[in-house]
């Protein structure tokens, strides 16, 4: 066992000339690697060394804690390439769960090879998985080609998913770049995503999610959804997503709910977007279906507390008409609020956005808004009703005894709802796992360095830093290039495209 506490894949017999098949190797160095029990440095690594390409042929990894020690440092320097007729259909090829404080990190690539399976069904592996972890971050790294997803987090709470990339076709089927499924207290920001599908989706019942200071250039835009598939419940609330930069995606900002579900989606903040030639650049659909003919239900998720402010960018497609909110009657989309929103049409053509059964205010927004001026009691009832499934305790302006509730405020009166929330991931959050926080005083957002590493045990010995910017013990060991949208748009945009 290495007595410096890192467990290269090559030292338990991977050869990583790309051909032959390492599956073997990599479990064993793994295995080593979650039972260590600790001393100095206190935390595991688990390292595929840089200039080898490491070949996965013939398994599945379903790697899990809990692990030794102060958890497990997985550093991906060099190449993992997979054969994915190889591997199970039905389980995520490289899958790590129930692990305590887990980093995922290096300069490296982890290629799912998914070209061969493309096209071939919809069951195939997503390429990494995180389930039922507390204290995860993932930096650094690339993830190119899967079968099917990129990255998976699931049952997690949190998580910090920084300076991170996917590289994938705009047309590689049902590849989400970021899927979050029934997760707490999660941070993305400053990434670059590209995909054949969602850049990054959130489904199931989770909450307090902040997605910051991200590229989208290809893919299906940043979805909250599709949620209530087969009447299942769902509660999704206090999402933020702030400056991002959207190029080229067939949607830019949607809420997606199947007729027939229950639950709610609010608290829902967009602000600081820039969109270019995205097909539908803000959408809530209501009656979300992947399969003809659609099956109609009086039940929906209640939708309702979203805010959009300071969106702007252009459509290459007309119908859409820019701003598109297709709610239900009886469940209907409520308080919502614009200000500052311009989606023109990349030719000048002109724009007819959709507000059906759509309740709220806006104040400078083009394409002109059409409300639904008031709100009935049933209404404003059925809101109530699917807000108390998730634990609501009933909305206030939902249980007016009056006939009617207006919910229109004058432009002159309209509160401004629409900063961001701060949301950290650091609340202690409720998972199917007996295990106390392990991140109680981080700070990720104004963090100087990565925020596992920052609370690591005064004895713990770190690796020399990188001659970078980048503060000591951080990782990856290159410094990313700057991915704001205040430089990214000195290359991108056009003075006064915006």
């Amino acid at each position: 066992m290495p007595d410096d506490g890192v467990f290269s894949v090559r030292l338990f017999g991977a050869v990583g000339d790309g051909t032959t098949d390492d599956s073997g190797a990599m479990n064993r160095a793994f295995l080593a690697a979650c039972r260590y029990s600790g001393g100095s440095p206190a935390r595991a690594t688990l390292l595929f060394p840089r200039g080898y390409n490491f070949f996965v042929r013939s398994k599945n990894f379903v790697w899990k804690g809990p692990c030794g020690g102060a958890g497990l440092l997985v550093r991906v320097e060099g190449r993992l390439s997979v054969y994915p007729r190889g591997v199970l259909a039905v389980n995520p090829i490289f899958s790590f769960q129930k692990i305590r404080r887990l980093v995922i990190a290096g300069s490296g690539v982890m290629d799912g090879g998914g070209q061969v399976v493309w096209g071939h069904g919809s069951h195939r592996p997503y390429l990494l998985e995180v389930k039922l972890c507390e204290g995860v971050e993932v930096t650094g790294i690339t993830l190119r080609n899967p079968p099917m997803v990129h990255l998976s987090v699931v049952y997690s709470s949190n998580v910090w998913i920084h300076d991170f990339t996917t590289d994938s076709p705009y047309n590689s089927p049902n590849t989400d770049s970021i899927h979050l499924g029934v997760v707490q207290n999660v941070v993305v920001e400053n990434c670059t995503l590209r995909g054949g599908d969602d850049n990054v989706s959130i489904v199931g019942s989770s909450s307090n999610i902040v997605i910051r200071d991200v590229l989208c250039t290809a893919g299906h835009g940043i979805s909250i959804g599709s949620l209530g598939k087969e009447h299942e419940k769902a509660c999704v609330s206090d999402v933020t997503v702030q400056n991002a930069v959207l190029l080229g995606l067939q949607n830019g900002l949607r809420i997606k709910t199947y007729q027939g579900g229950q639950g709610t989606v609010h608290g829902i903040r967009y602000e600081n977007i820039k969109m270019r030639d995205v097909s539908y650049p803000i959408i809530i659909n209501q009656f979300y279906c992947e399969r003809k003919p659609c099956t109609g239900h009086p039940e929906n998720l209640a939708v309702f507390d979203i805010s959009y402010k300071g969106i702007s960018g252009t459509t290459n497609y007309t119908s859409g008409g820019g701003i598109y909110f297709a709610c239900s009657e009886r469940v209907p989309c409520g308080r919502i609020t614009m200000r500052d929103v311009s989606i023109r049409h990349s030719r000048g053509e002109a724009l007819k956005p959709i507000y059906q059964n759509a309740y709220g205010s806006s104040i400078n927004v083009s394409p002109g808004s059409y409300w639904q001026r008031t709100l009935s009691k049933s209404s404003a009832g059925s809101i109530a009703v699917e807000h108390k499934k998730c634990g609501g305790s009933g909305l206030a302006w939902a249980a007016s005894t009056s006939a009617s509730a207006d919910w229109i405020s004058q432009a002159s009166e309209l509160p401004d709802t629409t900063s961001a929330v701060p949301v950290s991931p650091t609340t202690t959050a409720l998972l199917p796992l007996s295990i106390e926080p392990v991140i109680p005083n981080a700070q990720p957002a104004t963090a100087t360095k990565s925020w596992l590493l920052q609370n690591e045990p005064a004895n713990l010995v770190l690796p020399p830093p990188p001659p970078s910017p980048k503060p000591a013990g951080s990782y990856p060991t290159q410094t990313p290039p700057p991915l704001l949208p205040q430089n990214l748009a000195q290359g991108l945009f056009q003075p006064g495209e915006f």
